[in-house]
């Protein structure tokens, strides 16, 4: 019985994924956003560089085509510039990305605690995985936003560590019909995006979270994800087990 009861109590303090951490990690604040500022910095030398060398192209061709000489083929002249064009949204785009992420280096730590409203993917692994979560608490107070009620503890109870009171086997799962054939519910559930809501309203925050939190997290259940506040780079996301938060590391800089 002793060695049954260790077992069991083993079981309710092991996490429910291998990549949890129990508690709120300690965030290093600033190697991550200057990894990210620097990355940014560095794409947007690069696509401001390409941009002026292809207008510098498309207007070489153009004097070429108006003064008669060899070499100004309009078909040169249109690849060049619309090269340009997209690198001027670019070089904008990415100069504000820059200027968010020199925001954030004089920012603290941003703390967003709320319930999952939804959950999806948008272009599969190359975009990543998105959750939808319902502010509660927007601030950079961790204490304010890690506080949990005896209401939210009890609410936060992992079913699945339940012991199992009943004596007797456990009833058996009903057969599933053999065959060669797909049910019409196998084939429709292979091809449904994954999207799922809670049908609440009201304004929402999106946050890209890694493949481990994605898959643990459900729409309704209270998370606590701590990132940036301009460029929203995400620390770790955390959800209560038990009264007690369990947490993802972020391990992507950019």
């Amino acid at each position: 019985m002793a060695f049954m009861n260790r077992a069991i109590s083993k079981r309710r303090d092991a996490p429910s994924s291998g990549k949890a951490i129990k508690g709120l990690p300690r965030i290093s604040y600033y190697p991550p956003v200057v990894v990210t500022l620097l990355a940014t910095l560095f794409v947007f030398f690069v696509v401001l560089a390409l941009t002026v060398i292809s207008y510098g192209n498309s207007i070489s061709q153009w004097s070429k085509a108006g003064s008669g000489q060899d070499g100004g083929a309009a078909g040169t002249i249109l690849f060049c510039g619309s090269v340009a064009i997209g690198g001027t949204i670019g070089s904008v785009y990415f100069l504000l990305a820059v200027i968010k992420g020199v925001r954030d280096f004089f920012t603290p730590v941003q703390f967003t605690r709320g319930t999952v409203a939804d959950k999806r993917v948008i272009g599969g692994r190359v975009v990543g995985n998105w959750i939808g979560v319902t502010p509660e608490y927007m601030g950079t107070d961790l204490a304010a936003a890690s506080a949990v009620t005896d209401e939210q503890a009890v609410a936060s109870t992992d079913r699945a560590q339940i012991v199992q009171t009943r004596s007797g086997p456990a009833p058996r799962p009903p057969a599933q019909r053999r065959g060669g054939y797909l049910t019409p519910e196998r084939i429709s559930s292979t091809i449904v995006t994954e999207s799922r809501s809670t049908g609440a309203d009201g304004p929402r925050a999106v946050f890209r979270v890694e493949s481990d939190s994605y898959e643990v997290l459900s729409p309704g259940e209270e998370v606590l994800v701590a990132h940036t506040r301009y460029l929203e780079h995400i620390f770790y996301v955390a959800h209560l087990r038990n009264g007690e938060w369990e947490s993802f590391r972020n391990r992507t800089l950019i």
